[in-house]
């Protein structure tokens, strides 16, 4: 039977993330739903039905579905939802309920108070476009709505639909005139009369040319001529190049977007479909922002904080008399390794937990990101900003981005490159809401360690007088050395396997017990580590034979020792590393580099490579057989918990989220081998 997982995490996962909190200062083109998500148990629009909305629940036309807890609303023509709490009253809305009383809103950004999504993307010249699914949808009915078991599925279309002249052919020779339109049996005599209204005939080119006098009054008609007579884009491609114009076809810049809201027990759980998400390839969806105001606080509100997930935890307090266009925005789990930096200005705080929220009063809500959180960034922003209220929501990246840059060194120029494979999951975000005395940053900590706990099946750790010592030694370093005027690199101890259990006994003999020893740099190229696949002890620290007898001692004394070992990244070439067979690819197909930035002039410097996530399961497993050579039971596998990079690679893309899985099956396999694991910083995976 498995040892329980403990879940003194607050030291290396930081479940209590928000325990210390700080405050910041003021200072039909489309298929039909498959349910892949959930069953789809009505294809037909839900029909709005006011006798069963309660007054409380303001500008929802439509009951969706309910249970003990929670009851689900829906506006049927603006697609917002309401989620009432029945054991508190309070409703929780998606859009703001007050969006009238904005003082602040203008223009664009009062249609995207009314908005669920709000679209970032790349037109072909690379300019970055924007769309929000109220003025380019919602507005013009472009969504379907189906009931699904314990909620409603929305399927956006954002973007153009509809087709226009663009989409007919301006030259047609006389063949290919008679084939597509005079003697197709699938035309009227009415169809071609008109057809031939809108087509002159040159008699010296042998060509039909398009009208362009009169207007557009007649492309509408044209167009379903067109339609009706089988003619395609690629029959349109053919005949434009036929007659020396571009090959260009209209775009309709049109993004499918499966959004589903469903109540579970007491949660609302919002998704997005990844796998039916559709868009055009010359016009990438870079990210995807999601529920930008679900249970924003309107500038009024004043006993009332957003929590975002800065480090240990941070509160972002309302106060109506504020004003500052600042704005929180830091990516989950840090940033991506393989898209890269070239200056790095933020010093933020590492998120290490998915999870946002707002207290508001007496109530709070709660949002923890379950699947897709490797591609979200928690955006934070106060009221008086864009609008009036306080936000915190996820932006995601659906397709990533980065430059090609070309030069001579006197002129350079970019040109961007994106990912060609997307995450096709879910975005998964569980809401839960609490009330009286768990509405705070404390009540929102203890919800999300119960969460971990009935997820992970983690158990309390006894607390007891006892306090854990923890000890960190250095092992060796590389150094320039000089023998006979000759300079070479030579590895220098910083504490030999002999000098750390002096220390140790010293400790000891000082009445600390308890203690917990991770030893760094000790092996294959000491903290310059190489691709962990080997474990040869440096010399210089005394090799095998000392280190046997720390590990000797460390066991008699009831001292925890963990080695370490990095698994993500890789700072010299031994133990038979190659570049091209292990290191990550960045957007633009370089070799993905670790590196360290300036804390003044924000500049890099390389510290060396990214391993690909699919090479850590065979690293992994060469360690392991290394690894067990020796009498370990315990081993801090620092970066597994702190670093979580993509892989670019053409050939064998790696999503981050693929990433994750990949990370976290590693960690479990080790923790199975080996036994007590320590990690750094701890991204909530590694509970996993």
């Amino acid at each position: 039977m498995k040892t329980a997982k403990k879940y003194f995490i607050r030291v290396f996962i930081a479940v209590f993330v928000i325990a210390n909190c700080v405050l910041i200062n003021p200072n039909p083109l489309f298929a039909e739903p498959n349910g892949t998500s959930a069953a789809v148990t009505n294809n037909a629009s839900l029909k709005p039905s006011p006798g069963e909305i309660p007054e409380a629940v303001k500008g929802m036309d439509t009951f969706v579905a309910e249970n003990d807890v929670l009851a689900l609303y829906m506006n049927s023509t603006l697609t917002s939802i309401a989620v009432l709490d029945k054991r508190t009253g309070k409703v929780w809305y998606s859009n703001p309920e007050n969006l009238n009383e904005d003082k602040v809103a203008s223009g664009a950004n009062k249609d995207r108070l009314k908005s669920q999504l709000y679209l970032t993307y790349y037109d072909r010249n690379g300019q970055k476009k924007i769309y929000d699914n109220y003025y380019d949808c919602i507005k013009n009915g472009q969504f379907e709505v189906a009931k699904i078991e314990n909620g409603v599925r929305i399927t956006y279309h954002v973007g153009k639909m509809a087709k226009g002249k663009e989409d007919i052919p301006q030259r047609l020779s006389d063949k290919r005139f008679k084939e597509v339109f005079l003697e197709n049996d699938k035309l009227s005599d009415s169809d071609k009369a008109t057809i031939q209204k809108r087509y002159t005939y040159n008699e010296g080119m042998k060509v039909w040319i398009w009208v362009t006098t009169g207007g557009d009054a007649a492309v509408p008609n044209v167009l379903k001529i067109l339609e009706k007579a089988g003619y395609t884009e690629e029959d349109l491609i053919r005949d434009n190049r036929e007659h020396g114009i571009p090959a260009y076809i209209s775009d309709k810049v049109l993004y499918t977007i499966p959004v589903e809201y469903v109540i579970e027990k007491d949660n609302l759980v919002a998704k997005i479909i990844m796998s039916e998400l559709k868009y055009p390839q010359s016009y990438p969806l870079t990210q995807l922002e999601f529920l930008e105001f679900f249970g924003a606080a309107f500038i009024t509100a004043e006993d009332g904080y957003t929590v975002i997930p800065d480090g240990s935890g941070a509160l972002i307090k309302f106060d109506p008399n504020y004003r500052m266009n600042d704005q929180y925005y830091a990516p989950v789990y840090g940033d991506d390794k393989s898209i890269l930096a070239f200056e790095k200005r933020l010093q933020a705080e590492q998120i290490l937990l998915p999870i946002y929220g707002q207290k508001q009063g007496n109530n709070a809500f709660m949002a923890i990101i379950e699947d897709g959180e490797t591609l979200a960034n928690i955006t934070a922003y106060r009221a008086g900003r864009l609008n009036s209220y306080y936000s915190v929501y996820p932006t995601f990246t659906i397709v990533a981005m980065d430059y090609i840059r070309l030069g001579d060194g006197n002129k350079t120029s970019s040109i961007p490159t994106f990912q060609q494979k997307i995450y096709r999951g879910e975005i998964k975000i569980r809401y839960a809401f609490l009330y009286d005395d768990d509405a705070n940053y404390s009540g929102m900590a203890e919800y999300y360690r119960n969460y971990l706990i009935d997820r992970y099946g983690m158990e309390k750790a006894k607390t007891n007088e006892n306090i854990p010592f923890y000890v960190e030694t250095l092992g060796a370093v590389k150094k320039s050395k000089s023998f006979l005027g000759i300079t070479y690199s030579g590895m220098v101890p910083l504490t030999t396997f002999d000098q750390a259990r002096i220390i140790l006994n010293e400790l000891k003999s000082q009445g600390i017990s308890n203690i917990k020893l991770r030893y760094t740099g000790w092996f294959s190229g000491g903290m310059a580590q190489a691709i962990p696949t080997r474990i040869k002890p440096e010399s210089v620290l005394g090799g095998s034979s000392e280190l046997k007898k720390l590990i000797e001692y460390t066991a008699n004394e009831g001292i925890e020792f963990y080695p370490s070992i990095q698994f993500m990244s890789v700072r010299n070439d031994e133990n038979g590393f190659s570049k091209y067979r292990d290191t990550a690819r960045n957007l633009d197909d370089r070799f993905s580099r670790m590196f360290i930035y300036h804390l003044v002039t924000f500049g890099k410097y390389s510290e060396g490579f990214v391993i690909s996530p699919n090479r850590l399961p065979t690293i992994v497993d060469k360690f392991l057989k290394a690894f067990g050579k020796y009498s370990f039971n315990a081993v801090s596998i620092s970066d597994f918990g702190s670093d979580l990079s993509s892989d670019y690679n053409k050939n064998k893309l790696v999503t981050r989220q693929d990433a994750l899985k990949i990370v976290s099956d590693q960690v479990k396999k080790i923790k199975d081998n080996v036994g007590k694991i320590m990690v750094d910083e701890g991204n909530s995976y590694a509970a996993s």
